[in-house]
């Protein structure tokens, strides 16, 4: 089958950043994990839970290094979003209760932290409130971060950039915007996201071109 196209695909969206360019996509594919229950033998529960432990302390040194590079290169009030991702580690119905289910249930860290997560999202998701649903992406992003510790996954897509394209992706995290600064990029376009997302106030603040809930 000939998939050739004869003129370029139009894609319409919201303009939440001024400006045109031209160059290669750069798609990001995010992801899907699929967590498998998988059940500890007694003697290594309280290995599983300081691997945990350890996972989250790793993402905690990873989130403030991103805080330190979007403040120094940017500013202040674009950092201070990564204090509520720090926030979240810490946070009883997150971080505790994990180590609660491994002790208790004995199952991996990676169920474990999965289940919480999902309970939490739950959680996220039935409010009204657009400023905590928003809260919802941002928990999706440091969960993202310490299950990628606990699983050895590669943590940034944007690391591999060294030439100029405009990113493509499904949505972009508070993780994936840090670091695109000082990176040659022309402009994004996401599926998802409006004018007060974090992606949206980055791309501003970067002066790059920007679409969102691209369709």
């Amino acid at each position: 089958m000939n998939t050739k196209r004869d003129s370029p695909l139009e894609i319409q969206g919201v303009g939440v950043s001024p400006g045109t360019v031209y160059g290669p996509a750069f798609v990001i594919h995010k992801r899907s994990l699929q967590i498998e229950p998988r059940a500890l033998p007694p003697q290594r529960v309280a290995a599983e839970i300081e691997r945990f432990r350890l996972a989250v302390e790793n993402a905690k040194h990873q989130i403030e290094a991103l805080r330190k590079r979007v403040a120094e290169m940017l500013h202040e009030s674009h950092a201070r979003i990564y204090d509520a991702h720090l926030a979240m580690l810490d946070d009883e119905a997150l971080y505790h209760k994990t180590i609660q289910f491994i002790r208790d249930e004995a199952f991996t860290a990676d169920y474990a932290f999965d289940r919480c997560v999902k309970r939490l999202a739950e959680r996220f998701a039935q409010v009204n409130d657009p400023y905590l649903k928003a809260r919802g992406a941002d928990l999706e992003d440091v969960c993202q971060r310490v299950m990628n510790n606990l699983m050895d996954l590669e943590q940034e897509p944007l690391y591999e950039i060294n030439s100029p394209v405009v990113i493509v992706a499904r949505d972009l995290t508070p993780s994936d915007t840090a670091n695109m600064i000082g990176r040659p990029i022309l402009g994004f376009v996401t599926d998802y996201g409006g004018p007060t997302s974090h992606a949206a106030i980055m791309a501003k603040a970067l002066e790059i071109p920007a679409v969102v809930g691209a369709d």
